[in-house]
């Protein structure tokens, strides 16, 4: 395991969705993009129907407070869960597996099962007909999860 906190989280973010079960059952595992390997461009091309439903998880929007108090350091990291479905129709793989993903995060708990997570919370979750780049240009609905998770570190950690 990497010693950088924020590949250990979207690392663990991954384990959490793979594990449940009924997640797992409704997304193949080809179609789980993962942006942690040191390959080429992990993002499929010429995309078919047996490529979705897709779920992708990529870094977003983030904060870091070095000097949060005077011995411990936070940092606050989005994570985007992109859902693309390649249907139009919502109850058929939008909101079954939106509700499968956030009994998966839910079930995780506040701290991931890492020492150094402080809170996840989903902050965010945008669906959509017309997101391009969630899309990739298929027609179909999509939604973005957004997950915030919130880590502390001593300083004396972050100088050793």
């Amino acid at each position: 395991m990497t010693n950088d906190p924020f590949t250990q989280v979207l690392e663990r973010l991954w384990e959490l969705l793979e594990g449940h079960a009924p997640l797992a059952a409704m997304v193949r595992p080809g179609n789980r993009i993962k942006l942690t390997g040191d390959g080429g461009d992990p993002y499929k091309q010429d995309l078919q129907h047996a490529d979705r439903p897709e779920l992708v998880i990529e870094p977003g929007r983030g904060e870091v407070r070095l000097a949060a108090t005077s011995t411990s350091t936070t940092a606050a990291q989005d994570f985007d869960l992109r859902l693309a479905t390649g249907s139009l129709h919502v109850a058929g793989e939008l909101f079954p597996i939106t509700w499968e993903i956030v009994k998966a995060l839910a079930a995780a708990g506040e701290a991931l099962g890492l020492d150094f997570v402080r809170n996840v919370r989903l902050i965010a979750l945008a669906d959509s007909r017309t997101d391009a780049g969630a899309n990739r240009g298929v027609r179909g609905w999509s939604t973005v999860l957004t997950v915030r998770v919130e880590m502390w570190f001593a300083r004396a950690e972050l100088t050793s």
